[in-house]
């Protein structure tokens, strides 16, 4: 939220006037200035000036002569504007000044007539984007006072981050009453807020009955208080400078006269209005409503069309919808350059439902902004009177009946609370006096209730909603009092010790093994596409309710298609990078069978090299199937003994990788992930080299971890090493041989690489449909030296049981 300086010393009278030093001091009470931006000075040499007689160019159609005066000088100047007449007060820049956007005025002949300066547009002094001729200032302006003093333009806009729960603070008024606590200043607005009440009274309360407009409130709790104030403007003058600059400088866009002063309230009083062009209401009545049917249609003010349901809350009359509540108005009602009769609306909606509202269409606004962190429920009546009060100011506006106040009975009844001192001394460490407490807490809005010290009794004000607990007040007395100015105290009992868990230890290992091999980690969305969906060969997942896109409709399932975006990212935008190692720790969502999700982390990890000669002249391997492999395999024996299995690919099951190019990944037996060869379909264009990835489930390995690792020493005595080289029908596996001879072999073959294949063929001699697997087996024992007769009885059973089970043949 942006803040003007000068209007904020309108409400409060401020002793300290350093915006650094109240921007210090709004931050450390946890209001945050993320920034201060000081309007660039014009200095004295653009003045106000009257004109005196304008009269045709005699050179050019569409130019002018104006001469005017600064109250000490007649100029004249050569003008392309229109709107201006003779008495108006008009914004003069000299020869030799410096506009707002970078010009510098000169002494210029155009058309052959000399211009001593220039007149003026608010696009020139940088207060409007847009501007339809020159600015017209208000008409007691005095004669030659710079316009930076006119218009306050060389005020200071301060950019404030407010925290979701304090609402109050979205205004002018809310900033000041944290600078009165603070200590800045003494308060304006609470003569301010006494006028608007008499305002109120006056203004609303006087006129008749008579025109009155019906109002039905069908969802009270929803709709707690509402505000509809029916008058009829002679004429929609342009807004004031002075508004429109106030309007700019925090970042709104002037529109017309009624919408810039709902907008003025707005940043002033923190409530958000809104106003209906009167003849557009079919009916004459208004109707707050949820949405009837899914299908129900409004075209808001952004000029898009919304399909509305019943979870939405709308205001609307006897036909259609009219706005989404508390979130924008719709186009057909919006009030125009040519309304006469308006109804102005101020309410009170509940802010949940606001911010359905607001994420379920994807549809912020200022208004919406303020309902989803709580308004004011007692502001409607005030933010109306002032609307009318500035309304009144500014054109010629009469009342039209009464202004319709529904307000549900107890919806703002204020709560109370006790605070006890001895507590916020057990919770701060620090004593607090009742004196101070009361004084800091009246500051702040709340009223103390009857005489008692201890503990204090006191009443929230309505616009601190988010002060429910006695902790609030006991943070609320803290964060005025400075919580830099507390004294450092050791904790009266020590630390409980940090349990460090098995996923703390694996988490390092994975990222400094990987990191160690090449590999960088990415950081991505837990969102992906139905297409991407698709790839990964899945039917469903968990859907998001109001995504930020389709491109973020779902939870993903797996890590892969994110490393897949980096990676063919990279490969479109940095070809001169030849190499892409990546991995990702992350969870990813299923939908159970009773269709709550699971959540479970994984790991995930691409590769690619790109084909280069090396210096010998050979070429660089890429980084396929069996390199990958290894990669895994090495990470896997630092994080579990148990045994690790590599088995033929189900290519329903993992459709993203290359048709006899990928594996699964078995723990003991079971799924633990995927590892393969990226299926080119799936590849950007141009990439000829192999990307090889694996996905596994971290959550095996947590649980696996869990269980005692029993370590036993290296044996002392000599291995035995035999070659074994079999024949067997291509379908068999070398890992489902390699299995069954650990098998056989027993405690013999306790080494995780005693069982290694070393050599497969396909071709002559090997009969077709054969294929010929060598494994080199290292057999050794704990407690003695083996003998060649009891290794040859071992070597020759295991023969046998690959002949029983897969028809193995010893090859020749």
């Amino acid at each position: 939220m942006k803040l003007s300086f000068a209007w904020l010393q309108e409400l409060v009278e401020l002793t300290v006037v350093d915006p650094e030093e109240i921007a210090n001091r709004l931050t450390m009470a946890g209001v945050e200035v993320s920034g201060i931006v000081c309007r660039q000075d014009m200095g004295d040499s653009v003045v106000v000036a009257s004109i005196l007689e304008i009269a045709p160019h005699p050179n050019a159609d569409r130019l002018s002569l104006c001469k005017v005066s600064d109250g000490k000088q007649i100029y004249e100047i050569v003008c392309g504007a229109t709107n201006m007449q003779v008495g108006d007060r008009v914004a003069f820049a000299k020869i030799g000044s410096r506009l707002a956007n970078g010009i510098k005025i000169k002494k210029s002949k155009i058309r052959g007539v000399v211009s001593e300066g220039m007149l003026c547009s608010e696009t020139e002094l940088a207060i409007g984007e847009e501007s339809s001729g020159i600015i017209v200032l208000d008409s007691a302006a005095p004669l030659g006072q710079p316009v930076r003093d006119c218009l306050a333009l060389n005020d200071t806009v301060f950019d404030i981050d407010v925290t979701p729960n304090r609402g109050d603070c979205l205004s002018v008024l809310g900033i000041a009453r944290e600078l009165v606590a603070l200590g800045c200043g003494r308060p304006k607005y609470n003569d301010v807020e006494a006028r608007l009440r008499r305002d109120y009274a006056k203004v609303v309360f006087a006129a008749s009955t008579t025109g009155e407009v019906p109002v039905t409130v069908k969802e009270p709790q929803l709709c707690p208080r509402y505000m509809l104030l029916r008058f009829d403007i002679t004429d929609m003058p342009a807004t004031p400078m002075w508004m429109v600059q106030r309007l700019v400088q925090c970042g709104l866009r002037p529109i017309n006269l009624v919408v810039d002063v709902t907008n003025y309230v707005l940043l002033e009083l923190g409530q958000p209005l809104h106003a209906f062009d009167f003849e557009k209401v079919a009916g004459g009545e208004v109707v707050v409503r949820r949405g009837q049917k899914r299908g129900e249609k409004i075209t808001a003010l952004d000029e898009v069309e919304y399909v509305l349901g019943p979870e939405h809350l709308l205001i609307c009359d006897k036909s259609k919808p009219l706005c989404i509540a508390g979130v924008m108005g719709g186009l057909d009602s919006a009030v125009q350059q040519t309304t006469r009769k308006v109804l102005l609306e101020s309410a009170h909606f509940d802010p949940a439902t606001i911010r359905h509202s607001s994420r379920q269409l994807g549809l912020s606004s200022e208004s919406s902004y303020r309902f989803e962190r709580r308004v004011d429920p007692q502001a409607p009546p005030l933010a109306l009177a002032r609307a009318v009060s500035l309304l009144a100011a500014c054109a010629s506006v009469e009342v039209v009946g009464r202004a319709v106040d529904y307000h549900q009975a107890g919806s703002t009844k204020p709560v109370s609370l006790n605070l006890r001192l001895g507590r916020y001394e057990k919770l701060i460490g620090h004593k607090v006096a009742a004196a101070t407490a009361r004084q800091i807490l009246t500051s702040l809005g709340f009223a103390v209730v009857g005489k008692h010290k201890d503990p204090l009794k006191l009443e929230v004000p309505s616009w601190r909603g988010d002060v429910s607990r006695e902790i609030d007040l006991i943070e609320e007395i803290a964060r005025i009092e400075g919580y830099g100015d507390m004294a450092a105290t050791l904790p009266t009992t020590p630390p409980d010790d940090e349990v460090e868990t098995s996923r703390d230890r694996l988490m390092p290992q994975i990222r400094s093994y990987l990191s160690g091999q090449g590999f960088y980690e990415l950081y991505g969305f837990s969102f992906l596409s139905a297409k991407e969906l698709e790839m990964l060969g899945r039917k469903e997942a968990m859907q998001i309710l109001n995504p930020l896109g389709q491109d973020f409709a779902l939870l993903r399932p797996s890590l892969v298609p994110n490393l897949l975006k980096a990676f063919t990212h990279n490969f479109n935008h940095y070809r001169q990078y030849r190499a892409q190692r990546l991995f990702e720790v992350g969870r990813t969502f299923a939908k159970a069978a009773t269709g709550s999700p699971i959540e479970r982390r994984c790991l995930a990890a691409l590769a690619w090299q790109a084909n280069e000669p090396a210096w010998q002249g050979a070429i660089k391997p890429a980084a396929d199937f069996f390199w990958m492999k290894g990669v895994l395999t090495g990470l896997l024996q630092q994080l579990t003994h148990h045994t690790i299995d590599f088995v033929r690919n189900d290519e329903e099951l993992y459709p993203f990788l290359h048709p006899g190019g990928g594996a699964e990944i078995r723990l003991d037996g079971k799924p633990l992930g995927c590892l393969g060869r990226m299926h080119p379909e799936y590849l950007p264009e141009g990439c000829e080299e192999p990307v090889t990835l694996f996905e596994i489930d971290l959550e095996r390995l947590y649980s696996l971890r869990q269980q005692v690792s029993r370590w036993r020493p290296f044996s002392r005595y000599p291995v035995v090493e035999r070659d074994l080289a079999v024949v067997v029908d291509r379908q068999v596996s070398a890992t489902q041989l390699a299995g069954e001879i650990r098998k056989v072999g027993g405690a013999l073959l306790g080494n995780g690489n005693a069982v290694r294949l070393v050599d497969q063929y396909m071709g002559k001699p090997i009969p077709n449909g054969k294929k010929s697997l060598a494994f080199r087996i290292l057999y050794q024992a704990a407690d003695r030296t083996l003998r060649d007769s009891e290794v040859d009885r071992l070597f020759s059973r295991t023969l046998k049981q690959l002949e029983t089970r897969f028809g193995a043949t010893l090859r020749s």
